[in-house]
């Protein structure tokens, strides 16, 4: 059983996005970011995948979704934009 949780968090080109997600079942856990208004994918899902670090190249709203690939876990997400 897959459960997500999906974020939208707005952002200028240029900006720079700094995603980190904790967990103690980091393992379970895979974290994908990609564009609203592209459908481009800046992060891929990857298993114990801990955040995301880059500069955005479009004005526009980014998805974050944590996906758990086991029963649903505890988790936070601290996501700094500047």
């Amino acid at each position: 059983m897959d459960a997500h949780v999906t974020y939208l968090a707005y952002a200028s080109a240029g900006q720079t996005m700094d995603v980190r997600l904790f967990s103690p079942n980091l393992d379970a856990l895979s974290l994908a970011v990609y564009g609203q208004d592209d459908g481009q994918v800046y992060q891929h899902y990857e298993v114990k995948n801990s955040g995301y670090y880059g500069i955005l190249p479009t004005t526009q709203g980014y998805y974050l979704k944590v996906v758990s690939n086991r029963p649903p876990t505890d988790f936070s997400l601290e996501i700094t934009i500047w």
